[in-house]
């Protein structure tokens, strides 16, 4: 076996060891990269519905993507670490600094729809569903910190 099988296979063992108790923060990585994917293959949505009012008034569809797919990146970098190099103690924080970048991202995007919904007539679909992928980054930050504690126990 050569050394670059050695290597993806020591990866995908690692991630798929892990994935049970990961999946919301593969979840999380998955949502941040297919939004990214979406502004950048359609750069006139935010003239869809007013709903993307303010979001607009903040930033383009292309500053978006690139925010958001900088947390999807991240998120991976820290769950290929987390899954592969289970000796590395700052895998948890690793995870827990890819969470704060999410909620940092989702929460303002979650902003955008409801100040859209609550003064523009916007739709209230976009912070019902934006809230939930805020609150799941929030679970995530919590068990990232509760294994930094873990690690700091041992």
């Amino acid at each position: 076996m050569g050394l670059g099988m050695i290597v993806i296979r020591r990866i995908s063992t690692g991630i798929f060891n892990h994935l049970p108790v990961r999946v919301s923060e593969w979840i999380m990585a998955y949502a941040s990269i297919s939004m990214g994917v979406a502004l950048l293959k359609q750069p006139d949505m935010f003239t869809t519905s007013v709903s993307f009012e303010m979001l607009e008034s903040w930033a383009d569809e292309g500053t978006w993507a690139a925010l958001v797919l900088l947390c999807g990146v991240l998120r991976l970098a820290a769950l290929v670490v987390n899954g592969t190099f289970e000796g590395f103690r700052f895998s948890p924080h690793l995870r827990a600094g890819a969470s704060v970048a999410g909620a940092m991202f989702w929460s303002q995007y979650c902003l955008g729809f409801l100040m859209a919904a609550a003064f523009s007539g916007g739709a209230w679909s976009g912070p019902s569903v934006y809230s939930t992928l805020l609150l799941l980054e929030l679970a995530n930050i919590y068990r990232a910190w509760v294994d930094i504690g873990k690690g700091r126990d041992r």
